[in-house]
């Protein structure tokens, strides 16, 4: 008996360490060159003051040299990186988080991050795809399991939800799937897109105006397309769900997870940063006001979904899609940024008797 116990435990010993190395090698998904921006945030030896992390309304909305550039008019040295993702919900969005601060350095003081549901939500049907393999980090399994098991529904549905994570969480334990894609990064097939490859260097994003993606052509005709009108009533719309939103009291299924918020905002401060929630000019409701923003466990918050406040942001002509800004209106955004962030600093000088450190707010 012990003649076949012993290779069949040499194979499951080996196979795990296999199984370990790999997972813990995997690369990054190729979405507009992570590895390489985090690659270049962690090769700044000035290292930065600020990174933006989000969805790609905060990778499109935000132009860190424009904002570094305009900060500097203001006296204010600000050194920012933009680590936004296309498609990027709460969960990985957090997994980018922590890179952001280990590859930014001891100079981080700001963390910009766009708040979400931590429910499964959108990302159901990509539940199979490498990207959202690639979060289940142990941790991370446990909180999203956690997770499941808040919501108000039949138990067989937090059982399915939960089952999708521990599957992902065993897949990039194994690195399950994952070998074609360790394969071509080892190999280099997937060489670098070179618009992707200097945005990395001039702030981590890029205009969807600039980008060399054929997708984003035909969501621009598509937009483009449609009439004055229909746009028009559109931001109508969104400004009356939004003024529902905004009068009625959340209820506890949309704070579940409410909890992964204080975690991650402990985590940052714990850095020496500070959490600033930043709600990009969405035409979405269920994303232009999340129910967590206005509770405690968010603290401060940007909200630029108000299209009385910032009616520049809502210009169809400053808009690429029906979601998303152009390059004119990243320009608006930064400009607009720039005023609520100077106002912030100004608010905790005051509050505090002096400026943060390194900060001469004017």
């Amino acid at each position: 008996m012990l003649r076949f116990l012993r290779p069949f435990a040499a194979f499951v010993v080996m196979f795990g360490a296999t199984s370990f190395a790999l997972s813990s090698a995997l690369p990054w998904p190729e979405v507009c060159q992570v590895r390489e921006r985090l690659e270049y945030l962690a090769g700044e030896t000035e290292g930065y003051d600020a990174v933006f992390v989000g969805s790609s309304a905060m990778y499109r909305s935000f132009d860190p040299e424009r904002i570094d550039a305009l900060m500097a008019k203001r006296g204010i040295e600000f050194r920012s990186y933009n680590l936004g993702v296309p498609a990027s919900r709460a969960w990985e969005t957090d997994e980018l988080l922590h890179a952001a601060m280990d590859a930014a350095g001891d100079r981080l003081k700001w963390v910009f991050i766009e708040p979400d549901d931590w429910g499964v939500g959108s990302e159901r049907g990509n539940e199979d795809s490498y990207r959202f393999v690639f979060w289940h980090r142990p941790s991370a399994t446990i909180e999203a399991v956690r997770v499941a098991f808040e919501f108000d529904r039949p138990f067989v549905e937090s059982v399915e939800e939960a089952w999708t994570h521990v599957r992902s969480a065993l897949h990039r334990a194994t690195a399950y799937g994952a070998g074609g894609i360790i394969a071509r990064e080892a190999l280099g097939i997937d060489a670098p897109v070179p618009e992707y490859v200097a945005a990395a260097e001039r702030g981590g994003t890029i205009a969807l105006d600039d980008d060399p993606d054929p997708s984003v052509e035909w969501r621009r005709r598509d937009f483009i397309d449609k009439s004055d009108e229909v746009y028009d009533y559109r931001v109508e719309k969104f400004i009356e769900r939004l003024g529902e939103r905004r009068t009625a009291e959340p209820d506890a299924t949309e704070l579940v997870g409410a909890w992964v918020h204080d975690r991650q905002r402990r985590e940052i401060e714990e850095r020496g940063a500070e959490a600033i929630y930043v709600v990009p000019p969405y035409l979405r409701p269920d994303r232009g006001l999340p129910a967590i923003v206005g509770t405690d466990h968010v603290g401060t918050v940007f909200d630029f979904a108000k299209p009385h406040r910032y009616p520049e942001l809502y210009e169809k002509n400053n808009r690429w899609d029906v979601n998303h800004l152009n390059a004119a209106g990243a320009k608006a955004m930064s400009k607009a940024f720039v005023d609520e962030f100077a106002a912030h600093l100004r608010r905790l000088e005051r509050a505090n008797g002096a400026p943060p450190d390194g900060v001469d707010p004017q």
